[in-house]
């Protein structure tokens, strides 16, 4: 009898038990998801199809390809909050290589690479000790457009400045030639 009891006593505790849920088909949801710890029985949707929703709320995505055709890398989507001297951000890190290769805040400031530092009010490529070039930027339209080493160059190739030079050295001969006249001058008035 009591070895039944002990039975049944064990039995009635692994029915509270918490397993992995495995589905080997295709799974539609045809309405709305939510993932992740903090989710809720009655969640609230908004326009929102799918919620991922935790402390730090992430999505890993798991190269498992074997071929040397094929990319390697692990990649990984989230957001972080603001801890210990790291600013709140969404970013996309490679997670094969340990570094993020975008990085925003949530004031808009853009870090685009590896090693790029998010800067307040600015979009980064680098940082002091990782620079980098962007290129292919179209010629500069607009007085906020970035200029490009082309436009710069055309800039510099289109002033005049020989006849600028010949401009200002004609001014500064007539000046020359006021001041000997009223030095003349003044050297006549004196007794």
């Amino acid at each position: 009898m009591k070895k039944y009891f002990v039975s049944a006593l064990l039995l009635s505790a692994a029915g509270g038990a918490v397993a992995d849920e495995v589905i080997n088909e295709n799974l539609v949801v045809t309405q709305r998801a939510c993932i992740g710890v903090d989710c809720q029985d009655g969640e609230q949707f908004s326009f929102e199809t799918l919620k991922v929703k935790g402390d730090s709320p992430q999505i890993y995505f798991k190269d498992t390809s074997n071929s040397g055709a094929f990319p390697r890398n692990d990649w990984q989507i989230g957001v972080s909050d603001e801890v210990a001297g790291s600013a709140a951000s969404f970013f996309i890190e490679d997670t094969t290589h340990s570094r993020r290769v975008l990085e925003i805040s949530p004031e808009g400031d853009v870090a685009l690479g590896t090693m790029s530092v998010v800067v307040e009010d600015a979009i980064s490529v680098g940082s002091e000790s990782a620079q980098r070039r962007v290129t292919f930027v179209a010629d500069a339209e607009s007085d906020t457009d970035a200029v490009n080493l082309r436009t710069a160059q055309d800039v510099v190739s289109n002033l005049d400045v020989e006849a600028e030079a010949a401009e200002l050295d004609a001014a500064l001969s007539e000046l020359n030639a006021r001041l000997s006249a009223l030095s003349a001058r003044v050297s006549a008035l004196e007794p």
